[in-house]
């Protein structure tokens, strides 16, 4: 009679698989784990890469090449919204700081870096959620305000150059100056041109700095006077 050897031999097997299935649901819920694991921070370099790659390390906001990109993708958005809605535009805000150089040679270029960073805390103040800030250049930087037309632009910049010049900078214990030029362009109607619109913006900001600097100057639009703030 091998009844009872078969019968333990059953259980024999039902207890190898079992372990064997308990060993087989480990070793996959321990791999599973380290590749999820290795994932999440996979895309958490990713994340670093990217950051870094379009953020400018001294100011913290975008660097020359991610602030122009998203100002493309701003001015795509513009053109295929003119069909529906013809009066949208987007301003675009050229900003320098008034004579940097001569703070980078006075003071040295660790003050430099910090009224640098101190402008953009100012500046970011007066801007919304949704608008772009990015540094252009040196000590140049450019913003852009979408759903924005020129008076409304113009209004922004003044808040800005304001927030800037009105109240000194304390560096290193000190009381510092600093005030910004700005120029202003706007993309609406038929100006959709991105290229065309930055270099009206640049035109505009060369007119505030040679006209005295802490002031605001508009583009000049066909058959209109330039338009400038001043303080």
């Amino acid at each position: 009679d091998v009844t009872r050897y078969r019968e333990e031999i059953r259980r024999g097997v039902l207890a190898a698989t079992g372990l064997l299935a308990l060993i087989l649901v480990g070793v996959f819920s321990t791999a599973f784990l380290v590749v999820r694991r290795g994932v999440v921070q996979l895309r958490e370099a990713q994340e670093q890469l990217e950051k870094l790659a379009s953020i400018d390390p001294l100011t913290g906001v975008f660097n020359r090449g991610e602030i122009l990109n998203r100002a493309r993708k701003e001015a795509s958005r513009l053109r295929r919204a003119m069909n529906q809605s013809p009066e949208q535009a987007i301003a675009l805000v050229m900003i320098d700081i008034d004579r940097f150089k001569t703070i980078n040679d006075r003071h040295g270029h660790l003050v430099g870096d910090t009224v640098l960073r101190q402008v953009v805390r100012r500046i970011k103040i007066e801007l919304r959620d949704y608008d772009l800030f990015g540094r252009y250049g040196g000590e140049e930087f450019l913003v852009v305000l979408p759903g924005t037309d020129a008076p409304a632009a113009v209004a922004v910049a003044e808040r800005m150059r304001r927030a800037v010049g009105e109240t000194p900078f304390d560096v290193d214990g000190r009381n510092l100056p600093v005030t910004i030029s700005l120029g202003v362009a706007v993309l609406a109607g038929d100006i959709l041109d991105l290229t065309g619109t930055l270099q009206r913006a640049d035109e505009a900001l060369y007119r505030a700095k040679s006209t005295g600097r802490d002031r605001v100057c508009r583009a000049a639009e066909a058959d209109r006077d330039p338009e400038e703030t001043q303080p």
